[in-house]
C-alpha cells in the first residue's frame, strides 16, 4: 500500500492547546493491527467495521486492500471516524491513492457492489456526530451497531481519564451485543496507561473476563 503521512514533529508539539497532530503520523500500534488483518484468511465481520481515530488512513487502507483480495459474497463497509478534519483529508486521499471505492455523503444506497468505506467526522460523546454515524451505519447495514470496531493507537500517557470515559462510552453504544472492540496501543509508561484504562473501563460498565481453555 501507498501511505501519505507527516513524517516528523519537529519544530512543534504533537499535542499543545491549539492543535493535534497526532493522526497525521504512523504510530507503531497500527502496525500491528495491520499484521491481524492480513493474517486473516477473511475478516470475521461481512456487515461493517467502524474505525475510531483513523488518523491517516493506514488501517483501513491495509485491511480493505487485503479484503479486496479475497472473494465474498459479502460487501465490506468500512467506516473510518477521527475528530480532526485534517486527519480525515489525509485519509481520504490515502484511500484515493489506493484505488480503495469511498462513498459520496449523499449516497442513499445500502447494498454497495464492491468492497467500499466512508469517512466521517466523529469526536468521542458528541451526540449530534454519533446520530450522524448511526445513521450511516442503518443505511447501510439496518442496524446502527456494529459486530466489531477498531482503533489503533488512540490512547496515549496523556490521555485523561475524561477522555477515556467519552472513547468507551461511544464504544458501548455502537457495539452490538457479544461484538469485538480490537484497541491496539503501545504502552510508553509501564503499566500506568492500562491501569487508567481498565479504571475507566470499570467505570462505564465493562468487564474483564477470562475464559479457562481445555
Amino acid at each position: 500500500v501507498q501511505i501519505e503521512s507527516a513524517q516528523s514533529t519537529r519544530g512543534g508539539q504533537i499535542v499543545s492547546e491549539h492543535h493535534d497532530v497526532t493522526g497525521l503520523l504512523i504510530w507503531p500500534a497500527s502496525h500491528l493491527l495491520c499484521q491481524y488483518f492480513c493474517m486473516q484468511h477473511r475478516l470475521h465481520v461481512p456487515e461493517c467495521v467502524l474505525e475510531l481515530g483513523c488518523g491517516c488512513g493506514l488501517v483501513g487502507v491495509v485491511a480493505l486492500t487485503h479484503q479486496n483480495k479475497i472473494p465474498s459474497e459479502y460487501p465490506l463497509r468500512w467506516v473510518s471516524t477521527d475528530m480532526d478534519t485534517n486527519a480525515l483529508e489525509l485519509c481520504r486521499r490515502n484511500y484515493q491513492r489506493n484505488g480503495l471505492s469511498i462513498q459520496n455523503e449523499d449516497r442513499t444506497t445500502s447494498h454497495p457492489t464492491t468492497i467500499s468505506a466512508r469517512i466521517e467526522k466523529l469526536t468521542w460523546g458528541n451526540e449530534s456526530e454519533m446520530c450522524t454515524i448511526e445513521g450511516i451505519l442503518y443505511t447501510q447495514t439496518g442496524f446502527s451497531t456494529v459486530d466489531l470496531i477498531v482503533a489503533a493507537d488512540i490512547v496515549y500517557p496523556t490521555t485523561t481519564r475524561e477522555v477515556l470515559i467519552q472513547l468507551l462510552k461511544t464504544v458501548d453504544r455502537f457495539l452490538k451485543q457479544d461484538g469485538v472492540f480490537m484497541l491496539s496501543f503501545a504502552t510508553r509508561d509501564g503499566h500506568k496507561t492500562p491501569a487508567k484504562l481498565i479504571e475507566a473501563a470499570s467505570s462505564t460498565g465493562f468487564a474483564i473476563s477470562s475464559k479457562a481453555s481445555g
